[in-house]
């Protein structure tokens, strides 16, 4: 499915009115083109705030007034054909084309050799080919029909006939620009074809075609293009790995919160005072495959040093902040101040008891 044809059915895709495999169509096309899933969402956006507002009921006189005009409407049907294209309003750009040519044949080109075979010359039967009918647009619902505004028609009839140049007729192209934030380049949407990504820096060589160079399945440009000529199998792969990396990022976040709710029991169970707990909690944490984030892992460390200092197994803890300088080396002033205090606890009641009178076997000979 293109621009165009998500164009038709974008009113009954809104409403749910569509059939399971047109709507599956237009999904795979909203995930690839940024264009009709903003039309998707002004849509919307025009539908809420027409709910919310509330209904101006008409007036009797509106409704007489109403009435009367269709009454008249009726009444004109029986009125001769002639009468009826006098007042016709395709009338005014038709003959504001034709004057406009003859104006540009007349003046326009005072140059021009008319008796001369330059290729600067048109036949009559080119010229009344490229003249522009007047057309009626049908909205998607089809419950409205919604005609060209004759101004708009003059202005693009006056530009095309322009006396600088010869009338060359070009598709008129409209250009847009990409959103914030995203990669730089250049978005063009012809009218009635397929709309595609203009990258400034590549060659122009297959815009016209609409197919993406060889060799670009990578960027976003040849992946478009390649969706919208009808391979929408690339789409689906790249649908697949999306979701894939969703789920990857999902395991990913449940394995943290994981983590982080071992540390808070383990934390918890130091606060209150079973530090027995708190250590086998740590321990089981820091073996945990894969290694926990580094933040955790020096946290757990820090809990298990403070509970190995605090029931006196010193070689332990020493080991613990040896663990917290490796897994954070911004703590490693803290963890050698600690180490430097423990060795400090630990030899100073051995050291008192050397130094005590009567210790040792000169004390017990003095006794």
């Amino acid at each position: 499915m293109d621009c165009k044809s998500f164009d038709k059915v974008l009113i009954d895709f809104v409403e749910g009115e569509l059939e399971r495999s047109e709507a599956e169509a237009a999904l795979k096309h909203l995930a690839t083109c940024p264009y009709c899933s903003r039309d998707v969402e002004e849509y919307k956006e025009i539908k809420r705030i027409l709910e919310d507002e509330n209904p101006i009921k008409a007036s009797p006189e509106l409704l007489a007034r109403i009435s009367a005009a269709a009454r008249g409407e009726l009444a004109k049907e029986g009125e001769p054909f002639w009468r009826k294209w006098f007042y016709s309003p395709i009338l005014v750009p038709v003959l504001s084309s034709v004057l406009a040519l003859f104006i540009w044949v007349s003046y326009g080109q005072k140059n021009l050799d008319w008796f001369s075979s330059g290729k600067d010359i048109y036949p009559g039967g080119v010229l009344a080919q490229k003249l522009p009918v007047p057309e009626e647009s049908i909205l998607s619902a089809g419950k409205k029909e919604v005609q060209k505004d004759s101004r708009s028609e003059q202005t693009e009839t006056l530009g095309r006939l322009s006396p600088a140049s010869p009338p060359v007729f070009e598709k008129r192209v409209e250009n847009q620009t990409s959103s914030p934030g995203s990669a730089p380049f250049k978005a063009t949407k012809e009218k009635d074809e397929v709309s595609q990504y203009e990258v400034p820096s590549s060659s122009k060589s297959g815009s016209e075609s609409g197919v993406g160079t060889e060799g670009s399945w990578g960027d976003e440009k040849s992946l478009r293009d390649d969706v919208l000529a009808g391979g929408s199998v690339q789409a689906e792969r790249e649908l697949k790995t999306t979701e894939g990396r969703n789920k990857q990022s999902d395991l990913a976040s449940y394995q943290e919160y994981q983590y982080y709710a071992r540390l808070n029991l383990a934390l918890k169970q130091q606060n209150e005072g079973d530090c027995e707990q708190a250590i086998k909690t740590n321990e089981e944490l820091l073996k945990t495959s894969p290694s926990p984030p580094g933040p955790v892992q020096a946290k757990a460390y820090l809990s298990l040093a403070e509970c190995y200092e605090r029931e006196g197994k010193w070689v332990e803890a020493i080991s613990s902040y040896n663990n917290l300088q490796r897994v954070s080396p911004e703590q490693s002033t803290f963890a050698k101040n600690k180490i430097a205090s423990i060795l400090q606890k630990s030899y100073l009641p051995k050291s008192r008891e050397a130094s005590e009178p009567g210790s040792g076997e000169e004390g017990q000979q003095a006794k």
